[in-house]
């Protein structure tokens, strides 16, 4: 509720737009594939007037706004000082920690359908 300006009692417009990107360029009648997407809070149209009674004031919500900016900004927690994940690393709790019975060697971690495992890469 308090992310969403509709409840400070305006009307927002142009929250979104649709993309269409064709399946293959050079063939245009395979068709293409829609996608909305977000615009930018700056390209959102806002009404002058207030448009039903507002649940929350455009100050407060201005305030969780900044405050959801600064938090996401904010540094997150790392698994150990100085070392930074890179792009699509999970934080797997047992990481480094779990060895395989058969050969010793540390198991690699794997989700699937939101299930961590941890299974043994060597092949014999």
């Amino acid at each position: 509720m308090l992310t969403n300006p509709r409840y400070t009692g305006y009307e927002i417009w142009n929250k979104q737009r649709k993309e269409e990107h064709l399946y293959d360029v050079d063939d245009v009648t395979l068709g293409h594939r829609t996608r909305m997407t977000h615009n930018p809070a700056e390209q959102w149209a806002w009404s002058n007037e207030t448009a039903h009674q507002a649940l929350v004031t455009t100050q407060l919500f201005d305030t969780v706004k900044t405050i959801r900016q600064q938090r996401a900004r904010a540094p997150q927690r790392l698994e150990r000082p100085g070392r930074q994940r890179g792009p699509g690393q999970r934080a797997y709790a047992l990481r480094g920690r779990v060895r395989c019975e058969t050969c010793g060697r540390k198991m690699q971690p794997a989700t699937i359908r939101h299930t961590v495992y941890y299974r043994c890469e060597f092949k014999d």
